[in-house]
């Protein structure tokens, strides 16, 4: 299936929509888009991360957990710092699901700019399965630089 310009701008303009569903579908369609379809140009893809950082601060879990997981498929540098608040966010609020999400989204970026957040994370969460993730996505990425 080919994807044009004029759905990537539909999807866009999704991620505004009044209706929460709506949202959460096109940030996994975005995530899909630079997935499976034709690959994004890299101003397409800073379009999208640019589209997806305040989704991360939606009022619906579902929508902020479909950002993290497009920023991470994405896996475009600039989504670390909004994903790595979006994780204190979510520390405090006790939403594990989506802590889940963001470090294994940090992980598939790759950057070591994530490593801050991924050690706080190894450190202070005391879900074991979120746990685990910080510590392979801190693997993936290797040591800092």
């Amino acid at each position: 299936m080919t994807v044009t310009m004029a759905d990537f701008e539909r999807l866009l303009a999704a991620l505004s929509a009044p209706d929460e569903q709506a949202r959460a579908n096109a940030a996994i369609e975005l995530a899909e888009f630079g997935a499976y379809d034709e690959p994004m140009t890299p101003a397409m893809t800073a379009q999208a991360v640019a589209a997806l950082i305040p989704a991360l601060s939606d009022p619906t879990r579902e929508v902020r957990r479909a950002a993290a997981y497009a920023l991470g498929a994405l896996a475009d540098p600039g989504g670390v710092a909004p994903l790595a608040a979006a994780l204190e966010e979510a520390a405090r609020s006790g939403d594990g699901g989506l802590r889940l999400v963001i470090v294994k989204a940090l992980g598939k970026i790759g950057s070591p700019a994530g490593i801050p957040a991924l050690r706080r994370t190894l450190d202070h969460e005391s879900t074991a399965c979120i746990r685990a993730a910080a510590d392979r996505a801190l693997a993936r990425i290797g040591p800092a630089t």
